[in-house]
């Protein structure tokens, strides 16, 4: 168990290490990543020239799941081949909202970004899976933990309230702000040091992946699950996020109507509910 979790540790230094160098052969480092090295690869793929970069990263990301590797980045183009879950991809133009071209056992297509993951997120989700994934303890203002339908959430956190996120795998806590309730909650950090704690739960990736979260309002902690891909509109300057990112409750749904990205935040919803379920009674 504790050979698995360093194993973790080291693969999050070695994503750092190797954005390190992406960073060096492409792009000028912000100052503040020189406080915070997890953050590197995240500031690369905010890089506005991200498609026109020449260069690939190899052996870090891996496709989460299943996945058609495609002669075009659209589902009317031929499939090349299906990459299982695991596959290691070189990244050489990504758009994180859409498509992105890689390289795969050694041919060139797109794949849905969706499904792109750093290697370390890849193993924490075979690991949680199997059971065998370790916990932090529940930080000490979490009380009674609830799941609770979409549908009174939203009538408890209301738009323009500021909540208090706790990531159920490493147990860092960071804030955000509700900028709208639709099929789910639209989020933004509140600071850009919250930015900096949301990042480092994902090893500093902006990740489509989603991740098992306590939301902590109004004196409510309720079992949620959010995923870490900044996209569309924003309201708050500053904070370091280019746009917001869904947190999501039992039975809340996406806006684009994907089934198996629903799916993926409900295991998430209830990863969450469970754990820390289950510490309270150990407790």
């Amino acid at each position: 168990m504790r050979n698995m979790k360093f194993l973790n540790i080291i693969n999050r230094m070695a994503v750092a290490a190797t954005a390190s160098l992406v960073v060096f052969a492409s792009v000028s480092v912000p100052a503040h990543a020189e406080y915070d090295p997890w953050a590197v690869i995240a500031e690369v793929i905010d890089f506005p020239g991200w498609d026109n970069v020449g260069f690939h990263i190899s052996g870090d990301f891996v496709v989460s799941g299943n996945v058609n590797l495609r002669t075009g980045p659209s589902t009317n183009d031929d499939v090349i081949e299906v990459l299982q879950a695991g596959t290691i991809i070189e990244l050489h133009d990504m758009d994180p909202w859409n498509w992105s071209y890689v390289r795969a056992n050694g041919r060139y297509g797109y794949i849905n970004s969706q499904f792109i993951v750093a290697e370390w997120e890849f193993e924490e989700m075979q690991l949680v899976a199997a059971g065998q994934f370790v916990y932090p303890t529940a930080p000490s203002h979490i009380g009674t933990v609830e799941l609770l339908p979409w549908s009174t959430v939203r009538t408890i956190w209301g738009r323009g309230e500021v909540a208090q996120i706790t990531d159920v795998r490493t147990g860092l806590v960071y804030n955000v702000r509700n900028m709208g309730n639709g099929n789910h909650s639209d989020v933004e950090t509140v600071t850009q040091a919250d930015t900096d704690i949301m990042r480092r739960t994902y090893g500093g990736v902006w990740s489509w992946a989603t991740r098992p979260i306590i939301v902590s309002v109004n004196g409510r902690h309720i079992a949620a699950s959010i995923n870490g891909m900044p996209h569309a509109g924003a309201t708050i300057v500053g904070n370091g996020m280019a746009g917001h990112v869904c947190i999501h409750f039992q039975g809340s749904r996406t806006h684009n109507g994907n089934q198996r990205h629903t799916q993926d935040h409900q295991n998430a919803v209830m990863e969450a509910f469970n754990v820390i379920s289950s510490q309270a009674l150990r407790n």
